[in-house]
């Protein structure tokens, strides 16, 4: 979730309390909320098999590095990195 919204920046914030003054630049709690929740439940739900027998993509640094891909994908991230949502 931490990575999701910050990126890369998220990685030395991942054990903090995210509070709303301190979202990305750009961003409110209800876009954030409205963007990250989606996306992280279709990863989810799509990979449920992999997580639910706690394969390699439970690793802690694989699910950050989820993160920070999925991050590229908020309205919020750096333009000249933004790419299209993953489905």
């Amino acid at each position: 979730m931490i990575t999701t919204i910050y990126g890369r920046g998220g990685l030395s914030r991942s054990a903090e309390t995210v509070h709303e003054d301190e979202l990305p630049t750009g961003s409110d709690t209800q876009q954030v909320e409205a963007c990250v929740l989606p996306l992280l439940a279709d990863l989810i739900s799509g990979h449920s098999a992999h997580l639910l027998t706690r394969s390699a993509l439970t690793a802690p640094a694989v699910l950050a590095g989820l993160g920070i891909a999925v991050h590229h994908t908020t309205p919020w991230a750096e333009p000249s990195n933004r790419s299209v949502p993953i489905s």
